[in-house]
């Protein structure tokens, strides 16, 4: 009786059924874009490109109302340089009208990339400002055919010459000034005319002190122009010597050091027919002999030397010696307003060692 009671309790009872999904919510349809109640024509920034120092440029563009209204405009802020004959726009524009205005661009005063704008603003509140727009790179006023010249390989014995060449390009006078002391061998004569000049130069190889194979010149120039106060300029040379040296110069940089050597090597085989140095202060720890394409020289330290004292070869087939420095710097010799401080030299290292 029981079973039977609970199974028509159990037939009796409500079926749960599953929740049913929410219809999809349709999106909102965008709105139309808002039309507004005038445009220019071109509304979008004008590249001008690159133009001079005082090169003027104009532009123009038509302001149009696209209402059915009268649409009065204002001029707002402007920029340097900047002026805009907005005499068209004196009375307001009927419904449908055109009226043209003009941008001029005044570069006079600036160098580089440059940016300039004008605000047109109209009397209806609800309408935007719109920005008359441009841009342009204004060329400088002075230029240099380069900044950078090469005297390539000079023979020891001739001169070369090089020019850099000025020229303003607003026709006014320049006036140049070097600021730079140039180096014993570097003749250097500045000239103008009119907006126009130079400065040359001219290698003295004979001038230089042995040792010297290569160098910049580095040369700095003032002017009268108001945006090019100051020009680096940068000479390169090198000496077409005999032999190829590697150092250029035999140097020792501290107590330590002992030797020090030079290779020299050349396009064909040759002879060292003779060398002379310092030999009180330095001996000859190896010696090369006869002809080859490639020698070592070796030198020995035995005391305290100069700090700059020549080492001179004669080599077969060259009429002028080879002349290189040997350099010594004395790490004792410091101290501040020219104190020296000597320390004795290490005695392990005395003069009688050989390599």
């Amino acid at each position: 009786m029981c079973l039977l009671l609970l199974s028509l309790a159990l037939l009796q009872a409500p079926v749960a059924t599953p929740p049913q999904a929410a219809p999809p919510v349709a999106a909102p349809a965008p709105a139309p874009p808002r039309r507004f109640r005038f445009r220019v024509e071109p509304d979008t920034i004008q590249h001008l490109g690159e133009v001079g120092p005082r090169e003027v440029r104009t532009l123009t563009y038509d302001v149009i109302n696209q209402s059915d209204k009268p649409l009065a405009f204002k001029l707002g802020d402007l920029a340097v340089g900047t002026t805009v004959d907005a005499s068209a726009l004196a009375t307001p524009l009927a419904p449908g009208d055109r009226r043209r205005i003009s941008m001029t661009i005044n570069p006079d005063g600036f160098v580089g990339y440059q940016r300039r704008a004008a605000r047109l603003e109209p009397d209806d509140p609800a309408e935007p400002r719109f920005v008359l727009k441009t841009d342009m790179t204004v060329r400088p006023d002075l230029t240099v055919d380069a900044t950078r010249k090469e005297l390539g390989a000079v023979a020891p014995h001739e001169s070369v010459e090089t020019a850099f060449a000025f020229k303003r390009e607003t026709g006014d006078p320049l006036e140049l000034k070097l600021l730079t002391t140039p180096s014993p061998y570097l003749d250097a004569e500045l000239s103008t005319q009119a907006a126009t000049g130079e400065l040359r130069l001219t290698l003295r190889p004979n001038l230089l002190k042995g040792g010297q194979a290569s160098g910049l010149e580095i040369l700095k120039v003032a002017t009268n122009s108001p945006h090019q106060r100051e020009f680096l300029l940068y000479v390169s040379w090198r000496l077409k010597l005999p032999v190829e040296l590697e150092p250029a110069r035999l140097a020792f940089d501290s107590l330590k050091e002992r030797h020090a050597s030079l290779t020299l090597r050349g396009a064909k085989p040759f002879r060292i027919e003779s060398i002379e140095f310092d030999h009180q202060a330095y001996e000859l720890a190896g010696r090369t002999h006869g002809e080859a394409q490639e020698h070592r020289i070796t030198l020995f330290r035995k005391g305290i030397p100069k700090a700059e004292s020549p080492l001179t070869l004669r080599l077969s087939g060259v009429a002028d010696p080879l002349v290189i420095p040997i350099l010594f710097k004395d790490p004792r010799v410091r101290g501040p307003k020219g104190k020296v401080e000597m320390k004795p030299e290490p005695e392990a290292e005395h003069a009688g060692h050989r390599h």
